[in-house]
């Protein structure tokens, strides 16, 4: 009888013990996921500013051109 209650006491500790620790594992997987996802958002919104940055970039030197063509012609 007395081996039945410690082996059924055994049992409970190591399945509590196995869900801890899976939990744990599973905790610190979905937090490692999290932080990989905070940082490639970080980066990518990192790429936008800088296509953007190019885009205006680009606009203010077409508009630049197009007041030098302009300006050319009027001369002539």
């Amino acid at each position: 009888m007395v081996n039945s209650i410690l082996i059924f006491v055994a049992g409970v500790v190591v399945g509590l013990l196995t869900s801890y620790i899976l939990k744990n594992n599973k905790k610190k997987r979905t937090s490692a996921l999290e932080n990989l996802m905070l940082t490639n958002h970080s980066e990518i919104l990192k790429l936008q500013k800088k296509v953007s940055d190019l885009e205006e970039e680009k606009k203010r030197f077409l508009q630049s051109m197009q007041n030098k063509s302009s300006k050319t012609l009027e001369v002539m």
